[in-house]
């Protein structure tokens, strides 16, 4: 079979129409075309003109676009939210209370004004050494040993404790006890004295008597046939003679001493114990107590000595209770005073205590407390916020002050900027309580 041809415009012979050939007429005046070469370079010239003022011109539509996409943006997308605050009237309030802390119990009473107490104790321990301002002479006399000869006769001749024995250069010296002097013996006919040795002490003090080797005279038997007979010699220096003035410790060093250390070892205890507390813990000056538990001088009156020793211990305790104890219990004193609904303003809160009475030894005192603080009563805020939902911000303060006396102050913040009314939704609305 043959197929069948399909034309979006049917051929003119299908139609019954005959197209005659056309003819082209030359027309004289017609100019040439210009030649292929020309027609390129002004080609060329349209192209480079044409695209350059085009993108410039969408490039400053393009940027002017920009801010205006954004404002769009953020107008349909963008949530919106309102911010409330809220300036209650409040009210400056005195209140006077008492209050008893004791050691004794562990927990706060509201119903009989308790608080717990604690008695917090440290000791300090105070060494110090103290120059000693007496005065004294230290004295020694000089000794030494010298032998003593009798030459008189072959029986022996005792001397009497404190005989005198006199130096070559008037040095007088003493025997401190009685001694026996044996007689002479002959040998070869020649007489040998007897002798013996004897300690002798210098009769005053001082240096001047430590003397070299000498020979002594006994000025006892001066007058007779004895004084050239008995005599005595030294073979070595004599020692020990000295006068000089030396420190010593007088009572007023020791009573100047425990003073000073009683006053530092009290003080430090004192600031020892109050670095000991921790911040939360009240110190009340009045609560403290110090005592001095021990003092040791390392010396005593009287003691040739430049310099001594002191020793003290100190005691200190005080009974404390909790800054937060207290006013957690002012707290809700205050709730117990002012009316049903009214809210304390805890920033306010100004508390004063004073001591009325104290037993320490029981761990008992009494405070009387003055109170200041601000009081206010508010609607409530859920409530409020629910009333506001939807209505103009220029309308929300007037409506607010108007229906609750007790704020004295509304100020309503929006966000984006643009947007007039508060947010229909709870969640984008937030109430502030405001306290000046």
């Amino acid at each position: 079979m043959k197929k069948k041809k399909i034309f979006d415009i049917i051929p003119p012979t299908e139609r019954g129409v005959e197209i005659s050939p056309i003819k082209l007429k030359r027309e004289k005046h017609l100019k040439p075309l210009s030649s292929s070469k020309e027609k390129k370079k002004k080609e060329v010239k349209l192209k480079t003109i044409s695209p350059g003022f085009d993108l410039k011109k969408k490039w400053w539509l393009g940027f002017l676009a920009i801010p205006l996409i954004i404002i769009v943006f953020a107008y349909f997308f963008i949530e919106s939210r309102a911010k409330v605050e809220i300036w209650p009237k409040t009210k400056m309030e005195n209140f006077k209370a008492e209050i008893r802390v004791d050691t004794s119990i562990k927990k706060i009473n509201l119903a009989d004004s308790i608080l717990p107490g604690e008695i917090i104790e440290v000791e300090s321990f105070i060494s110090q050494e103290f120059v000693s301002s007496g005065k004294s002479t230290q004295e020694g006399m000089a000794q030494g040993t010298i032998q003593i000869y009798n030459a008189y006769s072959t029986s022996p001749q005792s001397l009497i404790a404190k005989t005198r024995f006199v130096s070559a250069d008037g040095k007088l010296f003493r025997i401190p006890n009685r001694i026996v002097i044996p007689g002479a013996h002959y040998e070869k006919g020649n007489l040998v004295p007897g002798t013996i040795d004897a300690t002798v002490e210098a009769s005053e003090t001082g240096e001047e008597y430590n003397i070299g080797p000498t020979t002594f005279s006994i000025p006892g038997f001066a007058g007779t046939a004895l004084y050239t007979s008995f005599y005595g010699k030294s073979f070595s220096a004599m020692e020990g003679g000295f006068k000089r003035e030396v420190s010593q410790i007088t009572k007023e060093d020791l009573d100047n001493a425990q003073e000073i250390l009683t006053e530092r070892a009290l003080e430090e205890s004192r600031f020892s114990l109050e670095e000991k507390l921790t911040p939360d813990q009240v110190f009340l000056e009045s609560l403290v107590t110090k005592e001095i538990v021990e003092t040791s001088p390392l010396a005593t009156a009287g003691q040739d000595l430049e310099s001594f020793v002191f020793q003290v211990r100190g005691k200190s305790e005080v009974l404390t209770f909790k800054k937060s104890d207290l006013e957690s219990f002012v707290k809700d004193y205050i709730l117990t005073k002012i009316p049903t609904g009214n809210k304390l303003e805890e920033e306010s809160l100004a508390i004063e205590y004073s001591l009325k009475e104290a037993n320490l030894s029981k761990g008992e005192v009494v405070l009387e407390l003055d109170i200041q603080a601000k009081t206010y009563s508010l609607p409530d805020k859920e409530l409020l916020k629910k009333n506001i939902l939807g209505k103009n911000y220029s309308i929300v303060s007037k409506e607010i002050l108007a229906k609750y006396p007790e704020i004295s102050k509304v100020q309503v913040r929006l966000s984006p900027f643009w947007i007039k009314n508060i947010p229909q939704n709870e969640e984008r609305v937030e109430v502030d309580i405001v306290i000046d």
